[in-house]
């Protein structure tokens, strides 16, 4: 990859070589005249690193090969391929927005010379290089592993509160939304080269843009955390019969530094997400042999059924994966057609587990959690407390990236020091302590919290954002514009109008 644009002090960007072929999704990739700067004062440097997976040619390479594996880059090409919460990390901003993420001691003079900024491309740009790609089928499964999550199980009670035939065609059209939008972002992409969300969104309306990215991004992911802790207060509850939510010793484990050390739990949770899956449609296929199909199933129900569109944009939250899996994808000119599989997937998992646990236990799902209507036993309890404990460890994967955000605008202008670190630890304990005090304020009407955060978070950042940024960057043909301008006025009114239909109708 040439990435000369990286050691640049703006946002102006180099083209990566593996970069998306637009000519399948209808867009142009940007010319070359800017990826050859004259008089760049890291010149040198830049020769070290496009040479750095070259074979050894002078003694400087050398010296880049006898550190370049002290940077654990085994633990980060893991967490790029496999952990889909590190994924949505590297989409947020800089990439690597703190020296606190990284161990920089082994680094050569000219990285650690470097002004901050400068530092951290460089940085990215060695791990970057080291990232072994992922097959067009590594690939679906990684963009799958990112759609795929624990908001499976609230779909049921969802759908019951649209009705079945709404939640239906809800889901198909916010799949519809999020394939256009997704590749209206990757058209985006194109035209700032190197860009994550946040540079995208600085590159086309300047400062704004990559404020609204962060702000959005960090709501989601608080949003998200919160029905983990849902999870696993209600399933504890069940097995014990009394709720411990207690957040103290999620503080401790929240003020490690080196966030791949929970990698692993965000895999054992895939691994349970589908083993539950299983258990449930297993139970509920018992459910109909024994007392056949559920009753008062509605088409429509009339007094919340559009709580399921925020609902339905919440279940294709993976749209924050798209970007990175990019990056590291062994054939980008298929990445529009992999990325239709995926979305069609989940889909139809989505879509087929949801009715059929609507159509099963009928008016018997009234808890936001479908495991609620499994009986008591042993396989259930092990389940619910195995998942419970994983969720546990996941939840500061989970809400890394709001961290990150939150910190780089707090103490992003303070030296690295001690007490910068404390800053950070209570800032991080502040915000878990704050979504255990949310959840347990929220009850069992989390259903609606999920529509709420589909419809005020999820909207903007996979409908309304990509669509301006295609706008502002990709001079759009007029057919193009009118299609971008009525998907922001449709975001927006999912946005407002359904946000205030939930909360108005918050008891219902």
């Amino acid at each position: 990859m040439d990435r000369v644009g990286l050691l640049e002090e703006d946002h102006d960007h180099q083209q990566h070589e593996n970069g998306l072929n637009h000519s399948d999704i209808g867009s142009n990739t940007g010319n070359k005249e800017d990826q050859e700067r004259a008089g760049n004062p890291s010149e040198k440097v830049i020769k070290n690193l496009q040479g750095f997976n070259n074979e050894k040619k002078n003694e400087k390479v050398e010296e880049f090969d006898e550190y370049r594996d002290d940077i654990n880059l085994q633990k980060y090409q893991i967490l790029r391929q496999c952990n889909t919460m590190i994924d949505i990390y590297y989409l947020v901003g800089e990439h690597i927005r703190d020296e606190d993420d990284v161990d920089t001691t082994n680094y050569p003079k000219e990285v650690q010379n470097a002004t901050p900024h400068t530092k951290r491309k460089m940085i990215e740009e060695i791990q970057i290089k080291k990232i072994k790609k992922l097959t067009p089928i590594g690939t679906y499964f990684s963009l799958l592993k990112g759609f795929v999550c624990t908001g499976i199980l609230y779909l049921p009670k969802n759908f019951r509160n649209g009705g079945w035939l709404w939640a239906l065609l809800s889901m198909v059209l916010s799949f519809v939304l999020t394939l256009y939008c997704a590749i209206k972002l990757l058209q985006a992409k194109a035209k700032t080269e190197n860009g994550s969300f946040s540079d995208i969104g600085f590159k086309a309306i300047g400062k704004p843009g990559k404020i609204m990215v962060d702000i959005f991004l960090s709501l989601s992911q608080i949003g998200f955390v919160t029905a983990y802790i849902y999870f696993i207060t209600t399933s504890l509850k069940s097995v014990y019969d009394e709720a411990k939510g207690d957040g103290s010793d999620v503080s401790v484990i929240w003020f490690v530094r080196k966030i791949e050390k929970f990698a692993w739990t965000h895999l054992v949770a895939d691994g349970l997400i589908l083993l539950t899956t299983i258990v449930i449609l297993i139970y509920a296929l018992l459910q109909l042999s024994k007392h056949g199909w559920g009753e008062n199933n509605e088409i429509f129900n009339t007094s919340t059924w559009l709580t399921m569109i925020g609902s339905s944009v919440y279940s294709y939250e993976g749209i924050g994966v798209i970007l990175p899996l990019l990056e590291v994808t062994e054939k980008p000119e298929l990445y529009p057609k992999i990325l239709f599989y995926v979305l069609l997937t989940v889909m139809l998992l989505y879509v087929g587990f949801g009715e059929f646990c609507l159509f099963v236990y009928g008016d018997l799902i009234s808890n936001p959690l479908i495991t609620a209507n499994l009986p008591s036993g042993v396989i259930v309890w092990i389940i619910k407390v195995c998942f419970s404990i994983n969720l546990f460890f996941t939840y500061p994967l989970q809400i890394y990236p709001a961290n990150i955000i939150i910190e780089s605008y707090l103490y992003g202008k303070m030296d690295k020091s001690k007490k910068r670190q404390w800053l950070k630890n209570l800032s991080r304990s502040i915000l878990i302590l704050f979504t255990i005090v949310f959840c347990i304020s929220l009850g069992d009407t989390v259903d609606k919290f999920i529509s709420l955060l589909g419809s005020l978070t999820c909207t903007p950042i996979s409908f309304t954002l990509p669509c301006i940024f295609h706008l502002k960057l990709c001079n759009p043909s007029q057919k193009e514009k009118y299609i971008d301008y009525f998907i922001i006025g449709l975001s927006l009114l999912i946005m407002f109008f359904c946000s205030g239909y939930t909360i108005w109708h918050w008891k219902d």
